[in-house]
């Protein structure tokens, strides 16, 4: 019992990576509402960069991928101890 409580921090990395995608998921419906009224207005006179916005999608989406990896392997220590060394300084 003791060993799947060290490991309820993983589901801080699914929750980031579903994050991550729903962040992206919602981002691909408003740039596509956004283009299309800018469509219909007819001021379609160039693309808006969006990489910042889907950088920070893909941001999400990796550090979840890289906390699950970590915590596997043993890189990683356990969120309930770390958090208490941190609380204690």
């Amino acid at each position: 019992m003791k060993e799947l409580l060290t490991y309820w921090d993983l589901s801080l990395g699914i929750m980031a990576i579903v994050l991550g995608v729903l962040k992206w998921y919602r981002f691909e419906i408003y740039k596509k509402e956004r283009d299309d009224k800018i469509l219909r207005e007819g001021n379609w006179v160039f693309s808006k960069n969006d990489s910042f916005e889907y950088t920070i999608c893909m941001l999400f989406i990796v550090l979840g991928i890289i906390f699950i990896y970590n915590r596997l392997k043993g890189n990683l220590p356990n969120i309930v101890i770390l958090l208490k060394e941190l609380s204690t300084y």
